[in-house]
């Protein structure tokens, strides 16, 4: 469990699935990225990676509901998720195949019999 700057492991209050976000706000000017959560699993995270959070915000329990951080702008990336199977060539392979419809063999054309023509009037 993280603890915050006195030393108290923080106890996160249950917050809804729609209220839980991380609001990255970063300034170009002194290179300082401002991170605030609500989600406790994330909350969580950035204090495992980062520290103890700079300032939190409680309810009337004493339990957390929003962290705050400021960090420089460099440790934070936007990345997009990985494919599956982009580090495995054979994993790759079977990926695309199973996205590919399955292949039907042609039927050979057949030759028509050739008619003869039909005279008109004459």
């Amino acid at each position: 469990m993280t603890k915050d700057i006195a030393g108290s492991p923080l106890e996160y209050a249950t917050v809804s699935l729609a209220e839980q976000e991380v609001v990255v706000r970063i300034e170009p000017a002194t290179h300082q990225a401002h991170v605030c959560s609500c989600s406790a699993v994330r909350s969580r995270r950035l204090a495992k990676r980062y520290g103890p959070p700079e300032k939190v915000s409680r309810d009337r329990e004493g339990k957390v509901t929003a962290a705050f951080w400021t960090l420089p702008d460099k440790l934070i990336a936007f990345r997009r998720p990985r494919k599956p199977g982009s580090g495995n060539p054979t994993a790759l392979a079977r990926a695309r195949a199973a996205r590919k419809p399955p292949r039907r063999p042609r039927k050979p054309i057949e030759n028509s019999p050739v008619r003869e023509p039909i005279l008109v009037g004459g």
